[in-house]
């Protein structure tokens, strides 16, 4: 039986659930609206099966940080531009996709729910393109998955590190079929889906709309950041579109000051490497240390190749990128990755009993209030040649 007397041994994948042969695992929520594992102990009859799907809560060795490293971004400018970094993942899709194969990855319904969605199109990968920082559902298409690998299509998955890690116990000796392709990606921490919505009706309340798109990381010319945010809402039934700085947005700003992730991203074991996907990518923030004349706002990825599958995935895409090889020990030790999880803010824990004990739209005015962050805001109003002088300092 998995443990559960510890909201930082719970992901949130819900595998436990799925492969549970007597239901008697279910998930409630947190004051956060994060999910959280329990177990009816009298229906259990100790099986394991949750333990074995767990990614969470099992031994980890030293930390694997991969065997190649890379800078890279798309070659084609608007496959670049329609990602939130280099457009690696939309290049990796299109090679599936071209095999007559699916591609799983998670994307917004109609109604702003986060979900997995299988996309057997290049148009279809487009719609699964950009990050979203929130906690998606996805165990309830580890089956189609399952089905998929069996038919013998070519089968791309990307999630986050420990729901790679999910699948590849749910799926046991077929996680090693020729024919999948399990792509991960260094995550700082998901809030939930349920904040993701409070949220919402905040800000559409506050500001008379009615909400129907929202794009995380969308790109801004001469941007000052990669967090800008679009809003596709309804006002005046008129459809109207607008992209603001992140702090304008109390989902984002909560998550760029990491104090509405769920209880175990703090204590996230992959923060340290033994990634399950056979690629990592990410954000490559720092690249101008590494490399000059590259504009990491335009879009640029850090590629960890993990093992022979992924060196597999990395030989048929590369052409398609331009690519600058690095090594995966340097930047282990310059902390560019895998530096360990996200630390827990000092305030978060202020911050969950005030939204236990008062409306949000109090909570949001103290903790997600834009005026508040005019440090930030007199950074982002700087000259790029400042800014980027500061950043140099700050480093040293």
């Amino acid at each position: 039986m998995i443990r559960t007397d510890e909201k930082a041994l719970c992901s949130g994948c819900g595998a436990c659930k799925l492969v549970c042969p007597k239901q008697c695992i279910s998930f409630q929520k947190d004051n956060l609206g994060s999910l959280y594992a329990i177990v009816k102990s009298e229906s259990c009859i100790n099986c394991g099966a949750c333990n074995l799907v767990c990614p969470i809560q099992k031994s980890f060795g030293q930390g694997v940080i991969g065997e190649k490293a890379y800078v890279a971004y798309a070659q084609n400018e608007k496959i670049r531009l329609n990602g939130s970094s280099g457009g690696v993942f939309e290049t990796l899709a299109d090679w599936v996709i071209s095999q007559q194969g699916s591609v799983f990855a998670s994307k917004f319904d109609e109604n702003l729910k986060l979900r997995m969605f299988e996309a057997i199109t290049c148009e279809e990968v487009k719609t699964l393109t950009k990050s979203k920082y929130l906690q998606s559902e996805v165990c309830a298409r580890f089956p189609d998955i399952k089905e998929r690998i069996k038919e013998g299509k070519a089968v791309l998955v990307c999630a986050t590190p420990c729901q790679i890690a999910a699948l590849r116990n749910y799926l046991g000796k077929a996680a090693d079929a020729d024919n999948l392709y399990l792509l991960d990606f260094f995550c700082h921490g998901v809030p939930s889906q349920e904040l993701f919505d409070i949220c919402k009706e905040y800000v559409e309340k506050r500001d008379g709309i009615r909400i129907i798109g929202y794009e995380f990381r969308s790109k801004v010319k001469n941007g000052c950041t990669p967090h800008y945010y679009t809003l596709k809402y309804i006002k005046s039934e008129r459809k109207l579109t607008k992209t603001r700085l992140y702090l304008r947005d109390p989902f984002y700003l909560g998550f760029q000051k990491y104090i509405t992730l769920r209880d175990s991203c703090y204590h996230c074991p992959y923060g340290l490497g033994n990634h399950a996907g056979d690629m990592t990518v990410g954000d490559f923030h720092n690249v101008d240390r590494y490399l000059q004349g590259i504009n990491r706002f335009e879009g640029c990825s850090t590629v960890i190749i993990n093992n022979n599958k992924g060196g597999i995935m990395w030989d048929a895409v590369q052409d398609s990128l331009v690519v600058h090889e690095i090594s995966v020990e340097r930047l282990y030790h310059d902390h560019e990755i895998y530096a360990g999880g996200t630390q827990e803010p000092p305030k978060r824990r202020d911050f969950l009993d005030d939204l236990e004990l008062f409306p949000f739209d109090r909570v949001a005015h103290k903790w997600f209030n834009p005026n508040k962050e005019w440090k930030k805001i007199v950074y982002y109003n700087l000259p790029a040649f400042l800014r980027k002088r500061l950043k140099a300092m700050m480093r040293l």
